[in-house]
């Protein structure tokens, strides 16, 4: 008995299994699955049509984030899941943990006013302070991000402005043929906000302290195993085939993040 908690504490050392798991468990017509494919098709295209080399490639990636960040606003802002279940589901928590907060906190506030905790007013409450902490938060975390692309990786001053800025963005945007693949990339995202986030209900089934921390995960993941390959790619003087190999890694990251939000908020959680 007493080497269950051991076990389920030792769970992250499975997670490349989950990672090939949910690969498999992907449902390949659904229409946001097919948008997110075609969408990182359009960088392969850069590669070999343009010529990209590591800084274009990590520039789009880096505008991605952007409307992710952009879209994760709306979520916060639709997000209607009841305040003390959202609780219980913060990252980071192990089952048994999650489960004796849900019997011993939340199960004991709820029988004492229910109405008050799961409230519109307490959930816009909560908004009213955390989307404009997750704008700064998210915000500065990105553009630190962008600053560091740039300086690595696309030379910093040499498109026309010594800090990053909209100008600098739009120039690069121009200057590197991505605004198709960038519209490419943000139509994916907002496919997938409408159909699984709006139309299927996810958002019945999130909260706003949930969704705040939802795009991290992904992010610092899927980026830090880019830069990574930025670098290898550089030292390699940016074959194309290595490029190629970063974009199917970029997308097998996109599609079992996917995978994962649609498990984690799945129709059968509806408690009404």
């Amino acid at each position: 008995m007493d080497g269950q908690p051991d076990a389920r504490k030792n769970a992250p050392e499975v997670q490349p299994m989950n990672f090939f798991a949910r690969l498999q468990r992907i449902s390949w017509t659904q229409p946001s699955v097919i948008a997110l494919v075609l969408a990182n098709l359009f960088p392969l295209a850069g590669v070999f049509l343009f010529h990209w080399e590591v800084f274009p490639l990590l520039f789009l990636f880096w505008l991605e984030n952007v409307v992710i960040g952009i879209l994760n606003v709306a979520k916060m802002l639709f997000a209607c899941g009841g305040t003390m279940e959202s609780l219980a589901t913060i990252p980071g928590i192990d089952p048994e943990s999650r489960q004796k907060f849900l019997d011993v906190t939340a199960g004991r506030l709820k029988s004492a006013d229910p109405a008050m905790l799961n409230s519109p007013a307490l959930q816009w409450g909560l908004k009213l302070f955390l989307i404009p902490f997750f704008c700064f938060h998210y915000g500065m975390f990105t553009f630190v991000h962008g600053v560091f692309v740039v300086a690595l990786f696309g030379g910093g001053i040499n498109h026309g402005a010594g800090f990053l800025n909209v100008a600098m963005v739009l120039q690069i945007i121009h200057d590197n043929h991505l605004a198709l693949p960038f519209a490419g990339l943000a139509v994916s995202r907002v496919i997938s906000f409408f159909q699984n986030f709006l139309w299927h209900g996810e958002f019945r089934r999130t909260n706003v302290m949930t969704q705040m921390t939802q795009p991290y995960g992904r992010v610092v993941l899927m980026h830090v195993t880019i830069l990574i390959g930025g670098f290898l790619m550089m030292a390699l003087k940016s074959p194309a085939a290595g490029l190629a190999l970063l974009v199917v890694l970029k997308m097998a990251f996109d599609l079992a993040g996917h995978q994962r939000e649609r498990e984690k908020f799945p129709p059968r959680q509806i408690a009404d």
